[in-house]
């Protein structure tokens, strides 16, 4: 069986790494410029969709850089909403 990045995207809303205090209070709400959110979130839809695009035997360092990417601005995203 041939594994592809599609059977990872049922993981991918799963995997979130541990935050930590300080970066959670590092930038208020105030902080930040509302285009930032879209462009996070734009973002990440073109990662997901160039991780569904890479097969996951001849690409596996390009989907956890992916992967992690995608963690970071969710992370941001978080902010506006706490």
């Amino acid at each position: 069986m041939r594994y592809t990045a599609r059977t990872l995207k049922t993981a991918l809303p799963l995997y979130r790494g541990p935050v930590s205090p300080k970066q959670k209070s590092r930038k208020s709400l105030s902080d930040h410029n509302p285009d930032e959110k879209e462009f996070y979130a734009r973002r990440i839809t073109e990662l997901e969709q160039e991780l569904q695009e890479l097969n996951i035997l001849d690409h596996s360092l390009r989907i956890i850089e992916i992967c992690n990417q995608i963690r970071k601005l969710r992370s941001e995203i978080s902010r506006f909403e706490n």
